[in-house]
C-alpha cells in the first residue's frame, strides 16, 4: 500500500511556489490601484459626432430594404421549369425564364425607373434618369437572373433584387430631398404599413423631358444617372457559353461569335434573338391596333385581336439580328434610356465560398475575379462488342481513355508538374474541375466509341492558367496517343483574370463601412430589429459611431489582465506579481484612454466568374460586394444567405449609390439628402 503520508508531505519548491503567490495577492491590490488611477486620469474620448438625420423614416428603409426585397427573393425563386417546384431550374429563354423578366420589369417600374424593358437578348433594363441624359456616363448595378439546374434562389438573382431595391430607396431619398410625395398613389407612408405590400414609388424622371414643372420633379441623379440591368444568361447552361447578357450589354456579344452557339436541339442564339425580335415587333403592332380601335370606339380587345390568325412572319436576317444587339442591347451604343457609357459597374452577388461565413463578417468587398477556360474534349475509339474483344492493345475503349484523362487532370492540377513547365503555386489559386462526362452508346454490353467531358480551368493568375492549359492539353495528347483513340479538345470559354478597380473598390468599402452605423443604429434601432448576425464589412461613418468608454475598456482590460494573472498564480509562473501588475495595468491604461476603431471590411479574391467580368473586358471600372452565404454552399438548392446579411447589401448598395449619384449634400462625403428622419 502506498505511503498517503508521504503523498501529503510538502515538495522542497513549495515554499518558493507560496513566496510567488504571496507577492501575485499583493499585486492584485496594486495593479486594481494602478489601472483605477490610470482609468480616472485618462482623458474621456470625445463624443461620436451625431450622425447625419435620414432621409426616409426608418421603417420604410426597412420595408424596402428588407422585407419587400426578401419578399421578391422567394418570389423568383418559385420562378422553375420543373415540374417539382421545389427544385429550381431557369435556363435562358425558357418559360420561367421569360416569366422571371416580366416579373422583373415590373419591379423596376415599382421601384421608380423612367422606364424599363427587356432588349432582343432578354437582358431587362430598368432606367433612372440623371441630369445629364444626353451624353452623360451612367453608373450600371445588377446581376444575372437564370440559375443552374437544380441551383438555388440566391445565385444571381439576389443581386438584380438587391439592385432594384438600392435604386427604389434612392429614388424615395431623391423625392424625399426635394419635399416631392415619396409614393406614386400620393399617399403617406406610416409606420403601420412596415411590413405590407410593396410600395410603388413615383418614377424618378428628367425634368426638362416631361411637361411638369421643375418644382415638382425630384432632383436629378448625377451625370447620366443610374442602369439596373438584369443579365438574361450568365451560367451558360442552355448554350454553354457564358456571359451572353452582360457581354451583350458590353457590345461583346457578336465579336465572340457567340451568336453561332447552339444548344441541345440545334437552335443557335441567333435564332433565338430573331425570334425575339419578331415577337416584339408583333407585340408592337398589336399595341397599336389596340389604341386605333379605342380611338374609334372598338371593343376593348383591339378589334377582335383574338379571332386574327397569327400572323405569318418571316424572321430577321443575320445582320438584322446582329444589329440589334448592337443597337438595342450595348448600353454604349445607343440603348434606349440614354446614349452614355458605362461608367462603372457594381454587382451584389453571395459569395459562393466560406471565408466571409468563417470570418463571422455578413459583407466583402471583391478586389479580383480568377480568369477561367471551358474545354470541351471528345475522345473517339472504336465501338466493339464487350465480350469478344480482349482486354489490352487490342481494345480502343473511349472510356478508358477519358477515365484515365481525368485522373491526370486532378494529379496535374493539384500537385503541378515541373517537366511540363506548371510549377504549384497555391496563390495562384489554380482549381479544374471535369463537371459532365457523356458516354455513347451508354450499353453495359458494348465497348464505348465515344466519350465526351468539359473541364474547367481557373486561376487568379491568367499566365499561370495558360501553362496549365498548355500542361493539361499535353497529357491528353499522350494520353490518346497510347490508348490510339482520336482526341479533339475544343475551347468554349475563356475570360482573363479581372481586377477590380482600385477607386470603385476603396468606394465600396467606404459604403460598407458607413452602412454598417447607419443601419444598425439608424434602421434596425428605430424599428425594433435585431441586428444581423456576425461583424459587418466595417463599422462607424454615416450612422455615429459607437466608441468604448473608459469604464468599458477598463472592464475589458481588467478582465484579461485577471484572467492572465489568475492563470500565472496558480500554475506558479515565472513572472513576478510586480511585473504582471504593471504590464496590465499599463494595457488597461491604454485601452482606457483609446477609442475602439473598426473592423477592416474583408476584401477577397473570386474563384468564381461573374457578369463583372464581361464589363470589364470592354474597358468599364469594376467593383463587387460579396454576402455571406451558409457553409459556402452555391450552385445547389441548399444555398442561403440569411435575410439579415440580404438586407445590409442592399443598404449597403444605396450608401454606395448615394455617393456616386445624388445631386444634394448631407454631410456623408459626396451625395444623399438633407431632410429629417423621423418616423412617421
Amino acid at each position: 500500500m502506498p505511503d498517503r503520508r508521504r503523498r501529503c508531505r510538502r515538495p522542497a519548491s513549495a515554499s518558493v511556489s507560496a513566496r510567488r503567490r504571496t507577492h501575485n495577492v499583493a499585486a492584485v491590490v496594486a495593479v486594481v490601484v494602478a489601472v483605477a488611477t490610470a482609468a480616472a486620469a485618462a482623458p474621456a474620448p470625445a463624443p461620436a459626432p451625431a450622425p447625419p438625420p435620414l432621409l426616409l423614416p426608418p421603417s420604410l428603409y426597412r420595408h424596402v430594404l428588407d422585407v419587400e426585397l426578401n419578399r421578391h427573393i422567394d418570389e423568383l425563386g418559385a420562378l422553375t421549369d420543373d415540374p417539382d417546384p421545389s427544385v429550381l431550374t431557369r435556363t435562358y429563354a425558357s418559360p420561367a425564364h421569360r416569366a422571371a423578366a416580366r416579373r422583373v420589369r415590373a419591379l423596376l417600374l415599382g421601384a421608380g425607373a423612367s422606364r424599363a424593358w427587356v432588349d432582343p437578348v432578354g437582358n431587362v433594363h430598368g432606367h433612372f434618369d440623371g441630369a445629364d441624359p444626353s451624353g452623360g456616363r451612367v453608373l450600371v448595378a445588377g446581376s444575372h437572373y437564370d440559375t443552374v439546374v437544380n441551383g438555388g434562389k440566391f445565385d444571381g438573382a439576389m443581386g438584380v433584387l438587391v439592385a432594384i431595391a438600392a435604386a427604389k430607396a434612392l429614388a424615395l431619398e431623391a423625392a424625399a430631398a426635394s419635399s416631392a410625395p415619396l409614393l406614386a398613389d400620393g399617399s403617406a407612408w406610416s409606420a403601420a404599413r412596415l411590413g405590407g405590400p410593396d410600395v410603388q414609388v413615383a418614377a424618378l424622371s428628367n425634368s426638362t423631358s416631361s411637361s411638369s414643372s421643375s418644382s415638382s420633379s425630384p432632383p436629378l441623379l448625377r451625370s447620366g444617372g443610374l442602369r439596373v440591368v438584369a443579365f438574361a444568361d450568365e451560367e451558360g447552361i442552355r448554350f454553354r457559353s457564358t456571359f451572353l447578357g452582360s457581354r451583350a450589354l458590353a457590345g461583346s456579344l457578336v465579336r465572340h461569335g457567340q451568336l453561332d452557339a447552339r444548344d441541345a436541339e440545334g437552335v443557335s442564339l441567333a435564332d433565338v434573338i430573331a425570334r425575339n425580335l419578331a415577337a416584339a415587333e408583333e407585340e408592337e403592332e398589336e399595341e397599336e391596333e389596340e389604341g386605333d380601335g379605342r380611338r374609334e370606339g372598338g371593343d376593348d380587345d383591339g378589334g377582335g385581336r383574338q379571332d386574327r390568325p397569327p400572323k405569318q412572319r418571316r424572321l430577321p436576317s443575320r445582320a438584322a439580328v446582329e444589329r440589334a444587339v448592337l443597337a438595342r442591347a450595348a448600353l454604349t451604343t445607343g440603348a434606349p434610356g440614354g446614349p452614355g457609357a458605362a461608367s462603372k459597374y457594381v454587382e451584389v452577388h453571395i459569395e459562393q465560398g466560406p471565408v466571409l461565413e468563417a470570418q463571422a463578417e455578413p459583407l466583402g468587398v471583391v478586389a479580383g475575379i480568377a480568369g477561367q477556360t471551358w474545354l470541351a474534349v471528345s475522345v473517339r475509339g472504336e465501338q466493339a462488342h464487350a465480350g469478344t474483344v480482349p482486354m489490352g492493345a487490342l481494345r480502343r475503349d473511349a472510356l478508358a481513355a477519358a477515365a484515365e484523362a481525368v485522373s491526370a487532370i486532378e494529379r496535374l492540377c493539384s500537385g503541378g508538374d515541373p517537366s511540363r513547365g506548371l510549377e504549384h503555386d497555391a496563390s495562384e489559386r489554380l482549381v479544374c474541375t471535369v463537371g459532365s462526362l457523356a458516354v455513347a452508346p451508354g450499353q453495359v454490353n458494348i465497348v464505348p466509341g465515344l466519350a465526351e467531358f468539359t473541364v474547367d480551368v481557373r486561376s487568379g493568375s491568367d499566365a499561370h492558367r495558360a501553362r496549365a492549359l498548355e500542361a493539361l492539353r499535353g497529357v491528353l495528347r499522350e494520353i490518346c496517343d497510347a490508348r490510339r483513340v482520336a482526341c479533339e479538345v475544343r475551347t468554349s470559354h475563356d475570360a482573363r483574370a479581372v481586377r477590380s478597380d482600385p477607386g470603385v473598390v476603396e468606394g465600396l468599402k467606404a459604403a460598407l463601412a458607413a452602412s454598417r452605423g447607419e443601419w444598425e443604429r439608424g434602421v434596425l434601432a428605430a424599428t425594433g430589429g435585431a441586428a444581423g448576425g456576425g461583424g459587418g464589412g466595417g463599422g462607424g461613418g454615416g450612422g455615429g459611431g459607437v466608441s468604448l468608454s473608459a469604464s468599458a475598456a477598463f472592464g475589458k482590460a481588467a478582465a484579461a489582465w485577471a484572467r492572465r494573472l489568475l492563470r500565472s498564480w496558480w500554475s506558479g509562473g515565472s513572472s513576478s506579481g510586480d511585473e504582471a501588475g504593471a504590464a496590465s495595468a499599463s494595457a488597461a491604461a491604454s485601452a482606457a484612454a483609446a477609442p475602439a476603431s473598426p473592423p477592416p471590411v474583408p476584401v477577397l479574391l473570386s474563384g468564381a466568374g461573374h457578369d463583372a467580368m464581361a464589363l470589364a473586358e470592354a474597358g468599364v471600372p469594376v467593383g463587387m460586394v460579396f454576402v455571406r452565404c451558409r457553409g459556402g454552399v452555391s450552385h445547389n438548392p441548399a444555398e442561403h444567405a440569411a435575410p439579415e446579411d440580404v438586407a445590409r447589401s442592399a443598404h449597403a448598395l444605396l450608401a454606395y449609390f448615394r455617393r456616386e449619384l445624388l445631386l444634394v449634400d448631407d454631410g456623408r462625403g459626396g451625395g444623399g439628402g438633407g431632410g429629417g428622419g423621423g418616423e412617421l
